[in-house]
């Protein structure tokens, strides 16, 4: 009895909330007309004793004070209150929006009226204005109103219902009664309490409230729910199936009482006739019976719902079918007759039932859920059978009648699209299925999905999610084929599932056909907008995408980027017909796809990729430079077609890389280099408007420079930390040749062909050109000396090192004389600039005669270290020539580098003198050193004179600073050593020095006036 209940106080509480929300809308409703000032113009107005006012008769005719309340009226049940701070006459014609309102005295409207102000000396008490009137009074109001009036009908029915429940209960328990009794006596009390709602029917006029008779009504038929179940399953006076019947009649009772009683009935109907089946316990339940009881029970609710506008009963009775749909199939269905009914009836809650709940406009989506309620639970009925063909039929079934209906009612082509995206789910995880049977179910659903659909479109009753749906649908069955039979196929079967793809690769592109044509006869260039555009795109992409499909399936692996490209070259031309970015995004993907089918065969593509970076597996491929060419087909046509959009460079660069690409198949490594550098030379001369191309060129021959160039750069950062840079680590003259030379050649030439305009990318690729030539012509260079060991390095790399510095300072020095282009002749002093660089890393610090071994040459002054520092004095005088306003500030370093460099060349004669070709295994003498101060002092004194002759101070100033380092040189250290004569002698001709460099430099400066302004270069 516990259950009976819940379910009672269930209903119960639904009919209370009902009620409840009816009320709450009067009472807005009210509100509203109340404040938008749609009041009973013949309201009286009546004073508020309460409030303290005054009699109408006794009432002064005086003004109102301020800010005091001019009027007060009542009707409906509501005060209102008409406030005022100006004096007015008798007679006030007030708007709406003059008053408040005051629910806290309701009263019958007075027949009395009475003037239009008040005042008085109770006028001075405070007053009850409407934003402030009686917000507990105005509550208390209601709530009297709802339980007194209307909840205490609800409740005495649920208390008569609750009664006979406990009556039975108690009879139970104390054993007044039998059994048999007992249940009679429930019967007798539900069809009592049926009779006196019929007489309350009857006798509608004198109770004047319908919720009397709805209230008995709805606990009668309480109590004949718990009758049925008392004789059925507790008791056994009547067998299963009696119970069972004589519930299924209480609902159909129920569902008939509700047109006559209302909505009580209704929701016992709605909770007594699902329950019903799981009341009436049963070992052997009839599956069909019970369905068929079912899809009763909710078409009856369903209809009823709509016939009473009460949308929320239909669906509540169809969630519970699909509720009891779902717990027939989790308790399993062995036999065929409870498989077919229960697929009947989840066809008929998916498809039909659900027709008779509101009109398709207002809820579409209620068909929807249904279908795809409906089509899960057919979908588990069909797994749980094993794929069984019964069942198949079943959901074919279902489909086939959403089909039929959304052929006639458009609202239902997504409940359609629904049922097949989970047939064809159902057919992607068919376990091995037989062929006949796949094609036979494969068939019925590209028939429902697919032929449907495209009909409608063709008879001019298609929407776009039919489209929608064809080009889904379609690309989804070619999978599930494709899942099913694409492994280890045969011939004949390769070609069959091929054929299968491309006959659904028809669909999408009829659909296609009609979305092209949509709008008429367009001219080209057209601009669509973004649906049809959208709907364009998506059919072409379905299309392609299986007929490419099929080509896969059919054709040999090394064929596909022809499939691709044919494909291809048909949806570019499409785009070219409109102004569309979406199908330009299209051909772009087409293309792109035809690209990536290159690589698909692993093997194939890893040897000719290979090719292409000068690595040979085999002879030269034919089938692979027809592979790679076929790839850069589409991309020719987008560069054609697309020439005038920023897409095309894109286009001519790729065109050139598979271009690229395809020739190497054919021609050895040693020729791709110059291939690729000449080819982005032509493209740069003869198609100039295709610029990306010679750029993808060139960056091919750049990576091909790019391994030289590394190992050149390697070796020359060793180099800086001291290691010889010895010949056999560097690229070869065959690297150079075939790999550095051309991509210089290449970068240099578009450089120069490139505009002035483009600024830092014609410094970039100058750059390039100049380093890539560099380090040939060095490469080359070295390989004269072949110096391959440290032996040879000590006596030729002086050698070498100043032949080669040399060479770049004379490129610098003839950039600069006979450069005829600007450009040219601003590289000139980045050579001259390179050549004292390279003295100054090697040649001066880290491989210094002084101190490492180097060879000078055996021959004093006349040697190898005369030459490389006097490369370096004329690197640095052409940089003071002609880079002054390159060099700026640092310009002031010039005269003072020359003769640090000049003192340095000194001492490393003298030192060859007494040391030979090799210095420093060979201690320095006495002698030596004091030569070494003299040599001092003679170049401090040529430095004066060449400053006194130019009149560059700085030199001057030079002078003087090796002056003074000599003079402490011979104090501090050659005089602390000598005696006698020697000490004498030595300060004496020290002595003699300095005066002499004093007068010369003072006559010198007397014979100025300027000297001050004298150029300190």
């Amino acid at each position: 009895m516990s259950e009976i209940l819940l379910v009672v106080g269930a209903a119960a509480l639904i009919i209370l909330w009902q009620r409840i929300k009816g009320v709450e809308n009067q009472l807005d409703e009210l509100r509203s007309m109340l404040s938008s000032g749609r009041y009973d113009t013949d309201q009286r107005v009546e004073r508020a004793p309460q409030r303290g006012f005054e009699s109408p008769e006794d009432a002064p005719r005086t003004e109102p004070l301020p800010e005091q309340p001019a009027t007060v009226s009542r009707g409906s049940g509501v005060t209102i209150v008409k406030r005022t701070s100006e004096p007015e006459p008798e007679s006030v014609s007030a708007s709406p929006d003059d008053f408040a309102v005051d629910r806290s005295e309701a009263q019958e409207t007075s027949p009395e009226p009475v003037p239009a102000a008040v005042s008085g000396p109770d006028a001075e008490q405070p007053q009850v204005t409407a934003a402030k009137a009686g917000f507990f009074d105005r509550f208390s109001f209601d709530f009297e109103q709802l339980v007194g009036q209307k909840l205490s009908i609800w409740a005495g029915g649920i208390a008569l219902a609750i009664s006979g429940i406990f009556l039975v209960i108690y009879s139970i328990e104390q054993g007044l009664l039998s059994p048999t009794v007992r249940v009679a006596l429930s019967f007798l009390f539900g069809f009592g309490l049926l009779a006196a709602a019929e007489l309350a029917h009857r006798f509608e006029a004198r109770l004047a409230d319908p919720r009397v008779r709805q209230a008995l009504a709805g606990a009668g038929i309480a109590t004949l729910y718990a009758a049925f179940y008392l004789a059925g399953s507790t008791y056994g006076l009547i067998g299963a199936g009696f119970a069972f019947a004589g519930l299924a009649a209480v609902t159909a009772g129920a569902i008939a009482l509700s047109y006559r009683y209302g909505l009580p009935c209704a929701i016992l109907g709605l909770v007594g006739g699902f329950a019903a089946p799981a009341l009436v316990a049963s070992a052997e339940p009839n599956i069909p019976l019970l369905t068929v009881y079912l899809g009763l029970v909710t078409a009856g609710l369903a209809y009823t719902g709509k016939r009473q506008s009460r949308p929320w009963l239909g669906l509540a009775a169809l969630g519970g079918g699909f509720l009891w749909g779902l717990v027939l199939l989790v308790s399993g269905l062995d036999e065929t007759s409870a498989i077919v009914s229960v697929g009947l009836l989840i066809v008929g809650l998916g498809a039909f039932i659900p027709l008779l709940l509101s009109s398709l406009s207002d809820r579409p989506w209620q068909r929807l859920g249904a279908a795809a309620i409906a089509s899960f639970q057919m979908a588990v009925l069909v797994f749980d059978a094993g794929f069984a063909p019964l069942t198949w039929g079943l959901y074919l079934l279902l489909a086939a009648a959403v089909a039929f209906l959304s052929w006639r009612m458009p609202a239902l082509r997504e409940a359609n699209g629904v049922v097949a995206a989970i047939g064809i789910s159902l057919l992607l995880l068919w376990p091995g299925p037989i062929a006949s049977h796949f094609a036979l179910v494969t068939g019925a659903i590209a028939l429902i999905s697919l032929v449907v659909p495209l009909l409608l479109a063709l008879l001019g009753k298609g929407r776009d999610f039919d489209i929608w749906q064809i080009s889904v649908a379609s690309p989804a069955l070619a999978f599930a084929v494709w899942h099913q039979f694409g492994f280890d196929m045969s011939a004949q079967s390769r070609w069959l599932v091929a054929g299968v793809i491309a006959a659904l690769a028809a669909f999408p592109a009829l659909a296609a056909r009609l979305v092209w044509t949509r709008k008429g006869d367009e001219s080209e260039g057209d601009a669509l907008s973004l649906e049809h555009s959208l709907l364009t795109f998506v059919t072409l992409a379905s299309a392609a995408v299986l007929a490419f499909s099929a080509s896969m399936v059919a054709l040999p692996i090394w064929t596909y980027p022809l499939a691709g490209a044919v494909i291809a070259l048909a949806l570019i031309y499409l785009s070219s017909r409109r102004d569309d970015i979406l199908l330009s995004g299209l051909a772009w993907g087409s293309a792109a796809a035809a690209l990536l089918s290159v690589f698909i065969p692993e093997t194939l593509v890893f040897d000719e990729v290979a090719r292409a970076f000068g690595e040979r597996h085999g002879e030269s491929e034919g089938l692979g430079a027809i592979r790679w060419l076929a790839a850069a087909i589409p991309f020719a046509a987008l560069a054609w077609f697309d020439r005038e959009k920023r897409a095309g460079p894109a286009a001519d660069a790729l065109v050139a890389i598979l271009g690229y690409f395809a020739i190497a198949q054919l021609i050895g490594e040693m020729f791709l280099p110059w291939i690729a550098a000449l080819a982005a030379i032509a493209v740069s001369w003869w198609l100039v408007r295709h610029w990306a191309a010679s750029l993808a060129l060139a960056v091919i021959a750049g990576l091909w420079a790019l391994v030289p160039a590394l190992d050149w750069l390697e070796d020359g950062i060793e180099a800086l930390f001291g290691d010889p840079l010895l010949v056999n680590v560097l690229p070869t003259p065959f690297e150079v040749v075939t790999q550095l030379l051309p991509f210089g050649v290449a970068a240099l030439w578009i450089a120069a062909m490139r505009s002035p305009a483009d600024g830092m990318r014609q410094r970039i690729w100058r750059s390039f050109g100049i380093g890539a030539a560099t380090i040939a012509a060095h490469s080359l260079y070295k390989q004269l000396f072949a110096l391959e060991t440290v032996t040879r390095f000590v006596e030729l790399g002086l050698l070498e090192r100043t032949l080669w510095q040399a060479a770049l300072l004379a490129a610098g020095w003839a950039m600069v004389q006979f450069g005829k282009r600007p450009e040219i002749r601003q590289v000139g002093p980045l050579f001259i600039t390179a050549s004292l660089a390279h003295f100054a890393v090697f040649s001066l610090v880290l491989h210094n005669p002084l101190w490492a071994e180097q060879a000078v040459g055996q021959v004093p002054i006349a040697n190898l270290a005369l030459a490389s520092y006097g490369v370096a004095l004329a690197a640095l005088y052409q940089l003071d020539r002609f880079a002054a306003d390159w060099l700026g500030r640092a310009r002031t370093l010039v005269a003072p580098a020359a003769m640090f460099l000049i003192v340095i060349l000194g001492l490393t004669l003298l030192r060859q003198i007494f040391a030979g070709s090799i210095m420093p295994p060979v201690p320095m003498s006495g002698t030596e050193d004091l030569l070494r101060s003299l040599l001092g002092i003679v170049l401090a004194g040529a430095f004066l004179a060449w400053g006194a002759k130019t009149g560059k101070r700085s030199w001057r100033i030079g002078s003087m600073v090796l002056m003074v380092i000599a003079v402490l040189k011979v104090f501090l250290i050659d005089a602390a050593g000598l005696e006698g004569l020697l000490r004498i002698g030595s300060f004496m001709a020290l002595g003699f020095s300095l005066i002499a460099i004093g007068w010369v430099y003072s006559r010198l400066l007397s014979n100025s006036p300027k000297a001050g302004e004298e150029s300190a270069a």
